[in-house]
């Protein structure tokens, strides 16, 4: 049973900067496996499916799973401010 619980900004927002923290380092990775995991273990479906059908991951998924995170920081920054 799910019970509403009331919001707490502080710890919104050290979430999103951890997060930003994390998206600003992938640049310092050059293994597109290991951005593309570090990142996008809440993509479990889609990454997944790159692994049960055995497909590598390229530089295309990478760089879509960075941009992804980087908009969606950005939409946590705006509802946060």
């Amino acid at each position: 049973r799910l019970k509403v619980v009331p919001v707490d900004l502080s710890k919104a927002k050290l979430f999103v900067i951890q997060a930003e923290e994390a998206v600003s380092e992938l640049g310092n990775i050059q293994t597109l496996r290991i951005q593309f995991d570090l990142e996008f273990d809440f993509l479990r479906e889609t990454r997944n499916g790159l692994h049960y059908q055995a497909k590598p991951i390229g530089r295309a998924q990478t760089d879509h799973a960075i941009a992804t995170a980087k908009s969606l920081l950005a939409a946590a920054w705006d509802i946060l401010n």
